[in-house]
């Protein structure tokens, strides 16, 4: 009986444990795991297959957006500055004006520049006067020349005359004679002397030309000399660089102006848009020569036909995106000549069909 009691107590124990395990069990089979499936809207989709565009040459990710944010500029740009720096003495100019290439923006005080300037516009009108008297000079030796050589061959021609009568005279009286010789004589000595004064008209000749190489050199001297004085003038007045409108001028009239001071202008003859966020996933699909729309926020209502004129090749990193900027000429004959008086540089723009 002692023996009993505790294989009872084990076989008790044993049923009382099955008959629990069959009531707390779950109907319907076994235990399933605890890992359930995420429903699509938790899941993250599987990339798209890329698809090819229309010209069947370059592939881009189906979904890819076909527009790009950008913004609105001038056909060109350009800050221009002084060379060197001065006091501002004129502003011709204000913001929003129209000008043409070679107007004046600003002036510095070139009141010392301009005096340096008359000095040397007279040193050079003396200098071509001298090299003129100098000129004049050689054409009155060279006229002497002429006359003296005319003198020489004359006292030749006497000294042969003389020779010849005397050659006829030796064989008449004496005095006759002598008084050949003394013709012949003379004749000798004004050949010398129409030789001699040749030989000085030559040497005046040579002379006069010598004055005019010097007074060439002074000429050329001196249109050096206002040509740097004519310089150092126009350096002090900035000037447009072409056609178009003032952007920017800050510089009052008296206020020291540096090399750094600048004034931008504008050529509004035509607008582009250049792309800010064009990606990587998109650029691929665009090339010059595409037919783009754009929209600009500011002309609500308004599209515009634009063609690609360039593509970057360097990439920009914008908020960790790498982009490339795609520059958009908006067609000159879309815009009316209300759209060029409003459309003003950075205004924001949408580019659209860029993948078509």
């Amino acid at each position: 009986m002692r023996v009993l009691r505790p294989v009872l107590f084990v076989l008790v124990g044993m049923a009382v444990g099955a008959g629990g395990w069959w009531l707390l069990a779950p109907t319907g089979g076994p235990v399933e795991s605890d890992v359930v499936e995420g429903t699509p809207s938790d899941v993250a989709p599987a990339p798209t297959a890329p698809v090819e565009d229309a010209s069947g040459d370059v592939t881009v990710l189906a979904g890819t957006p076909s527009t790009a944010e950008g913004e609105v500029e001038p056909l060109r740009s350009a800050a221009v500055a002084f060379p060197i720096a001065g006091l501002l003495a004129e502003r011709y100019v204000e913001i929003g004006d129209a000008v043409e290439a070679g107007d004046p923006l600003l002036r510095l005080v070139d009141d010392r520049e301009r005096t340096r300037l008359r000095e040397a516009e007279a040193a050079q009108a003396a200098a071509e006067a001298s090299l003129e008297a100098a000129s004049a000079g050689v054409l009155a030796a060279e006229r002497q020349v002429t006359v003296a050589e005319a003198a020489v061959e004359v006292a030749r021609a006497q000294r042969d005359a003389a020779q010849a009568a005397f050659r006829l005279t030796a064989t008449q009286a004496e005095a006759t004679v002598e008084q050949a010789q003394a013709g012949t004589r003379q004749a000798d000595a004004a050949v010398a002397q129409a030789e001699a004064q040749a030989a000085g008209a030559r040497a005046a000749l040579d002379q006069a030309r010598a004055q005019v190489g010097l007074a060439e050199a002074q000429v050329t001297q001196a249109v050096a000399a206002v040509e740097t004085a004519r310089v150092a003038v126009e350096e002090r007045t900035l000037r447009a660089p072409f056609a178009g409108r003032v952007l920017d001028v800050t510089s009052e009239l008296g206020e020291p102006v540096t090399v750094a001071t600048t004034v931008t202008v504008a050529d509004v003859s035509g607008w582009r848009v250049a792309t800010t966020n064009l990606t990587e996933l998109q650029v691929v699909a665009v090339d010059v020569g595409d037919v783009v729309t754009v929209e600009v926020d500011a002309l609500p209502g308004r599209t515009f036909e634009g063609r690609v004129e360039q593509v970057a090749f360097e990439p920009r990193v914008v908020r960790g995106d790498v982009t490339y900027v795609a520059t958009v000429r908006l067609v000159d004959a879309a815009l009316s000549d209300a759209d060029r008086r409003v459309l003003r540089p950075g205004m924001t723009a949408v580019v659209r069909d860029l993948l078509e």
